[in-house]
């Protein structure tokens, strides 16, 4: 398996766990259930480890698909440093979820500038990977299609 491939199986946790984190967390704030917030706040912080490889394997990626003709590096530059942010702020918003856990697990209820706090962190998660998908959609993805044969290469459509 290529880092590239790697990659881009890997990049749409964040960016989906985020967005589906923030409708779980607004069920669960929404039927004031604190089990359905705890769960939510266990599956964040899963978004933030399932990160973990799609950072990682960004640069080998960016180092890969640079060689290619078809590649210009302002774009791979543009989308590593999105994706570095990106990446700060889904941690942060893990290591919130994980924090939240443990301060409060004796609480009948999680605080509620906890809750907004969470929800807030996640609303700026959102944004963000948003705007890193969409300058790593701008880079065009040919190097997944090593292997295949020639006929199948050409009529890949490009993004």
């Amino acid at each position: 398996m290529s880092w590239p491939l790697i990659h881009l199986t890997m990049n749409h946790f964040p960016i989906v766990g985020t967005f589906v984190g923030i409708l779980f967390w607004a069920v669960a704030l929404i039927k004031k259930d604190r089990g359905l917030q705890a769960l939510c706040l266990y599956f964040l912080i899963l978004v933030a480890v399932l990160t973990i490889p799609a950072y990682i394997s960004g640069d080998p990626t960016g180092e890969a698909v640079e060689k290619l003709s078809c590649i210009t590096k302002g774009a791979i530059d543009a989308h590593n440093d999105a994706g570095e942010i990106s990446f700060g702020i889904i941690a942060a918003l893990g290591a919130c979820a994980l924090a939240g856990l443990i301060a409060f697990r004796k609480k009948a209820a999680y605080p509620g500038w906890f809750r907004n706090g969470i929800l807030a962190l996640m609303l700026v998660a959102a944004v963000s990977v948003a705007w890193t998908a969409w300058l790593g959609g701008k880079i065009h993805h040919q190097e997944i299609h090593e292997g295949l044969p020639p006929a199948a290469q050409t009529s890949m459509p490009a993004h």
